[in-house]
Protein backbone atom coordinates (compact mmCIF):
# COMPACT_ATOMS: atom_id res chain seq x y z
CA UNK A 1 0.00 0.00 0.00
CA UNK A 2 1.59 3.49 -1.02
CA UNK A 3 0.99 6.56 0.56
CA UNK A 4 -0.40 9.57 -1.06
CA UNK A 5 2.22 12.49 -2.23
CA UNK A 6 0.40 14.65 1.04
CA UNK A 7 1.13 11.72 3.06
CA UNK A 8 4.61 11.06 2.00
CA UNK A 9 5.43 14.71 3.12
CA UNK A 10 3.46 14.97 6.37
CA UNK A 11 5.39 11.64 7.07
CA UNK A 12 8.78 13.33 6.53
CA UNK A 13 8.17 16.21 8.17
CA UNK A 14 6.87 14.17 11.44
CA UNK A 15 3.56 15.20 10.81
CA UNK A 16 0.09 12.84 10.96
CA UNK A 17 -2.59 15.46 9.69
CA UNK A 18 -5.13 12.13 9.68
CA UNK A 19 -5.81 9.30 10.96
CA UNK A 20 -4.59 5.72 9.52
CA UNK A 21 -8.00 4.68 9.44
CA UNK A 22 -9.19 7.67 7.07
CA UNK A 23 -6.07 6.50 4.87
CA UNK A 24 -7.09 3.27 4.62
CA UNK A 25 -10.55 4.50 3.28
CA UNK A 26 -9.34 7.23 1.67
CA UNK A 27 -6.58 4.58 -0.24
CA UNK A 28 -9.04 2.19 -1.28
CA UNK A 29 -11.65 5.22 -2.67
CA UNK A 30 -8.75 6.38 -4.68
CA UNK A 31 -7.40 3.21 -6.61
CA UNK A 32 -10.19 1.17 -7.08
CA UNK A 33 -12.68 3.61 -8.46
CA UNK A 34 -16.44 2.26 -8.27
CA UNK A 35 -14.91 -1.70 -7.03
CA UNK A 36 -13.44 0.05 -4.09
CA UNK A 37 -16.56 -0.62 -1.57
CA UNK A 38 -16.62 -3.98 -2.99
CA UNK A 39 -12.62 -4.48 -2.39
CA UNK A 40 -13.17 -2.61 1.05
CA UNK A 41 -15.40 -4.75 2.04
CA UNK A 42 -13.81 -8.03 0.91
CA UNK A 43 -10.54 -6.63 2.66
CA UNK A 44 -12.02 -5.88 6.31
CA UNK A 45 -13.69 -9.80 6.07
CA UNK A 46 -10.29 -11.17 5.44
CA UNK A 47 -8.82 -8.89 8.03
CA UNK A 48 -11.27 -9.49 10.60
CA UNK A 49 -10.71 -13.34 9.92
CA UNK A 50 -7.19 -13.30 10.58
CA UNK A 51 -7.52 -11.34 14.00
CA UNK A 52 -9.87 -13.76 14.86
CA UNK A 53 -7.43 -16.85 14.32
CA UNK A 54 -4.99 -15.01 16.29
CA UNK A 55 -2.68 -13.19 14.08
CA UNK A 56 -1.58 -9.93 15.98
CA UNK A 57 -0.40 -8.28 13.52
CA UNK A 58 -3.83 -8.32 11.49
CA UNK A 59 -5.13 -7.39 15.57
CA UNK A 60 -2.76 -4.45 15.36
CA UNK A 61 -3.86 -3.32 12.65
CA UNK A 62 -7.62 -3.49 12.89
CA UNK A 63 -6.79 -1.91 16.53
CA UNK A 64 -5.14 0.79 14.41
CA UNK A 65 -8.53 1.46 11.58
CA UNK A 66 -10.90 1.13 14.29
CA UNK A 67 -12.13 -2.17 13.73
CA UNK A 68 -10.60 -3.69 17.28
CA UNK A 69 -11.80 -2.08 20.17
CA UNK A 70 -13.46 1.17 18.13
CA UNK A 71 -13.93 3.11 21.60
CA UNK A 72 -10.36 3.43 22.11
CA UNK A 73 -9.88 4.66 18.33
CA UNK A 74 -8.06 7.40 17.89
CA UNK A 75 -5.54 9.70 15.59
CA UNK A 76 -3.40 10.03 18.66
CA UNK A 77 -3.01 5.95 18.45
CA UNK A 78 -2.03 6.64 14.64
CA UNK A 79 0.68 8.89 15.43
CA UNK A 80 2.15 6.91 18.00
CA UNK A 81 2.09 4.24 16.00
CA UNK A 82 3.73 6.43 13.12
CA UNK A 83 6.12 7.67 15.54
CA UNK A 84 7.13 4.81 16.55
CA UNK A 85 8.04 3.48 12.40
CA UNK A 86 9.17 6.87 11.30
CA UNK A 87 11.80 6.41 14.40
CA UNK A 88 12.65 2.30 13.68
CA UNK A 89 12.86 2.93 9.83
CA UNK A 90 14.36 6.31 9.11
CA UNK A 91 14.41 5.15 5.31
CA UNK A 92 10.90 4.71 4.34
CA UNK A 93 11.43 2.70 1.56
CA UNK A 94 12.86 -0.27 3.90
CA UNK A 95 9.97 -0.88 5.83
CA UNK A 96 7.62 -2.95 3.72
CA UNK A 97 10.39 -5.65 2.65
CA UNK A 98 11.65 -5.78 6.67
CA UNK A 99 7.85 -6.05 8.03
CA UNK A 100 6.71 -8.36 5.58
CA UNK A 101 9.04 -11.41 6.92
CA UNK A 102 6.38 -11.46 9.53
CA UNK A 103 4.78 -14.77 10.12
CA UNK A 104 1.66 -15.16 11.49
CA UNK A 105 2.08 -18.44 13.01
CA UNK A 106 5.33 -18.51 14.86
CA UNK A 107 4.44 -14.67 15.48
CA UNK A 108 7.74 -13.48 15.13
CA UNK A 109 8.55 -11.50 12.40
CA UNK A 110 12.81 -11.96 12.15
CA UNK A 111 13.39 -8.17 11.38
CA UNK A 112 15.35 -7.39 14.87
CA UNK A 113 16.04 -4.04 16.05
CA UNK A 114 18.87 -2.51 18.28
CA UNK A 115 17.65 -1.75 21.95
CA UNK A 116 18.73 1.45 21.58
CA UNK A 117 17.13 2.64 18.04
CA UNK A 118 13.80 0.96 19.81
CA UNK A 119 14.36 4.22 23.06
CA UNK A 120 15.18 6.86 20.66
CA UNK A 121 11.44 5.57 18.41
CA UNK A 122 9.44 5.94 21.57
CA UNK A 123 10.90 8.85 23.51
CA UNK A 124 12.37 10.80 20.74
CA UNK A 125 16.10 10.89 19.07
CA UNK A 126 18.00 12.66 22.11
CA UNK A 127 15.59 10.71 24.75
CA UNK A 128 17.49 8.38 27.56
CA UNK A 129 15.26 6.32 29.53
CA UNK A 130 16.41 7.84 32.97
CA UNK A 131 16.21 10.69 32.36
CA UNK A 132 12.29 12.09 31.51
CA UNK A 133 13.22 15.70 30.94
CA UNK A 134 14.59 14.89 27.45
CA UNK A 135 11.61 12.76 26.39
CA UNK A 136 9.37 13.77 23.37
CA UNK A 137 6.35 11.64 23.13
CA UNK A 138 3.88 13.99 23.43
CA UNK A 139 0.67 11.58 22.22
CA UNK A 140 2.13 9.16 25.49
CA UNK A 141 2.39 12.03 28.11
CA UNK A 142 -0.59 13.54 26.79
CA UNK A 143 -2.52 10.23 28.84
CA UNK A 144 0.04 8.82 31.10
CA UNK A 145 2.99 10.85 33.27
CA UNK A 146 6.24 9.62 33.94
CA UNK A 147 6.53 7.65 36.48
CA UNK A 148 3.79 5.15 34.67
CA UNK A 149 5.93 5.72 31.57
CA UNK A 150 9.14 4.58 33.24
CA UNK A 151 7.13 1.34 34.65
CA UNK A 152 4.65 0.62 31.68
CA UNK A 153 7.71 1.44 28.92
CA UNK A 154 10.98 1.96 29.84
CA UNK A 155 11.53 -1.10 31.98
CA UNK A 156 9.38 -3.38 30.00
CA UNK A 157 11.66 -2.22 26.29
CA UNK A 158 15.41 -2.74 28.64
CA UNK A 159 13.14 -6.64 29.23
CA UNK A 160 12.53 -7.28 25.47
CA UNK A 161 14.12 -10.76 24.97
CA UNK A 162 17.38 -10.10 22.75
CA UNK A 163 18.30 -12.29 20.08
CA UNK A 164 21.70 -13.22 21.37
CA UNK A 165 22.52 -11.97 24.94
CA UNK A 166 25.86 -11.31 24.20
CA UNK A 167 24.74 -9.11 21.44
CA UNK A 168 26.26 -5.78 22.75
CA UNK A 169 23.39 -4.01 20.68
CA UNK A 170 20.12 -6.12 22.23
CA UNK A 171 18.71 -6.95 18.99
CA UNK A 172 14.89 -7.66 19.81
CA UNK A 173 12.37 -8.52 17.32
CA UNK A 174 10.39 -5.44 15.99
CA UNK A 175 7.07 -6.82 16.44
CA UNK A 176 7.76 -7.34 20.58
CA UNK A 177 8.42 -3.22 20.37
CA UNK A 178 5.35 -2.17 18.41
CA UNK A 179 2.90 -4.41 20.67
CA UNK A 180 4.38 -3.46 23.61
CA UNK A 181 3.89 0.01 22.96
CA UNK A 182 0.03 0.05 21.35
CA UNK A 183 -0.94 -2.47 24.45
CA UNK A 184 0.68 0.63 26.65
CA UNK A 185 -1.02 3.09 24.79
CA UNK A 186 -4.54 1.10 24.93
CA UNK A 187 -4.46 0.74 28.68
CA UNK A 188 -3.10 4.56 29.35
CA UNK A 189 -6.04 5.41 27.22
CA UNK A 190 -8.57 3.04 29.42
CA UNK A 191 -6.90 4.45 32.56
CA UNK A 192 -7.13 8.12 31.01
CA UNK A 193 -11.03 7.36 30.69
CA UNK A 194 -12.30 5.79 34.18
CA UNK A 195 -10.26 8.95 35.43
CA UNK A 196 -12.70 11.39 33.63
CA UNK A 197 -15.36 9.26 34.65
CA UNK A 198 -14.04 9.21 38.25
CA UNK A 199 -14.21 13.19 38.00
CA UNK A 200 -17.70 13.66 36.81
CA UNK A 201 -18.81 10.93 38.99
CA UNK A 202 -17.88 12.85 42.07
CA UNK A 203 -18.52 16.10 40.20
CA UNK A 204 -22.03 15.15 39.75
CA UNK A 205 -22.19 13.78 43.67
CA UNK A 206 -21.14 17.02 44.89
CA UNK A 207 -23.45 19.27 42.83
CA UNK A 208 -26.37 16.55 43.60
CA UNK A 209 -25.25 16.98 47.71
CA UNK A 210 -25.35 20.32 47.34
CA UNK A 211 -28.82 20.74 45.31
CA UNK A 212 -30.06 18.65 47.67
CA UNK A 213 -29.08 20.81 50.74
CA UNK A 214 -30.51 23.72 49.01
CA UNK A 215 -34.14 23.10 48.75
Amino acid sequence: MSASPSKVIDERDGKARSSIGFFFEDYFFRNFGHLAKYNLRCFVHSLVKHKDMGDRRAELFALLVGLHHPELYSIQMSCVFMRLIRGLFPDHKSIRPLLDKYDGKTKASNCLVARKLCFAAILGPKGRPNKPSTWDAPELMHLTDTDEMQRGVVLKVARLPAQDKYDPKKMTDIDGVLYLMIDYFVIAAIRMQMRLKNFFVVIISTYNSHSDLCK
